[in-house]
């Protein structure tokens, strides 16, 4: 049998990997980025340096190290999972729970906490879109596969029509970045993708606090390099199992 890859969301990729936790100080699982703590919550501040890069032997010798000490670098130890899986290549962030329901949710919550008024203001617009899932008004309502389709097909429009000029053109490149990524094919445009998610994460504290640096904006600097290695997101997403699953629930005879 051939692994080519094991996707899950990421408090599980974090026991994948055997790291305290995804959003720790140590324990972003790509990178050596150091994390900071404000009013308690980890955050990685948008930084122009390229911080070295965590690789399977960097997990396999720390890991080894673990043992001896507890916890090194926020890793707790080695893992089955070093001889089958080459880390952390092989365990790719899924679009849908970084993207959809996770980064995306949350800029929605600014958007309605900053703009009460936006999504009273949208819901003709909401109501009248023709997508494969009905979207309801209510935001908070929403299941992932709602957030997926309103993003994919919705949101730009969404965006430009309904929040200031400012925060529209953000979201503009966030939507440009991931919307290119999600069915990716070559890699001729992969140096402005990397300079446009940078200006993203950039203002990102300026227009949402600093708060809003989380480990979820962070991972989308590796984004790039997994397209590279594994393919398109819309390849290495839950989604596909995710349905299987419910759909394999519903013929089962209680």
């Amino acid at each position: 049998m051939r692994i080519l890859f094991a996707v899950f969301d990421l408090p599980t990729r974090s026991h994948l990997l055997n790291i305290i936790q995804y959003n720790g100080y140590n324990g972003r699982g790509n990178c050596k980025i150091p994390g900071n703590s404000v009013n308690k919550q980890v955050r990685f501040p948008y930084s122009e340096t390229d911080y070295a890069t965590k690789d399977h032997q960097f997990y396999v010798e720390t890991g080894r190290q673990a043992l001896l000490h507890h916890n090194i670098a926020e890793i707790k130890g080695t893992t089955p999972l070093f001889d089958i899986l080459l880390l952390p290549v092989m365990v790719p962030f899924d679009e849908m729970h970084l993207v959809y329901i996770g980064h995306f949710k949350t800029l929605i919550k600014y958007w309605d906490s900053m703009f009460s008024k936006v999504f009273q203001e949208a819901s003709t617009f909401l109501s009248s879109i023709i997508l494969p899932h009905v979207l309801l008004t209510d935001f908070t309502q929403w299941k992932a596969k709602m957030f997926r389709a309103f993003f994919l097909f919705a949101a730009a429009p969404f965006a430009v029509f309904y929040l200031p000029d400012r925060f529209a053109n953000h979201f503009l490149k966030y939507f440009v970045f991931i919307r290119s990524l999600h069915y990716y094919h070559s890699k001729p445009h992969h140096l402005e993708l990397k300079e446009l998610i940078k200006e993203y994460q950039k203002d990102m504290s300026v227009l949402h606090g600093k708060s809003s640096e989380l480990a979820t904006s962070h991972y989308h600097s590796h984004l790039i390099q997994q397209v590279h290695d594994l393919g398109g997101l819309a390849l290495t997403s839950c989604f596909v199992r995710e349905s299987f699953l419910a759909d394999t629930l519903k013929m089962v005879s209680w």
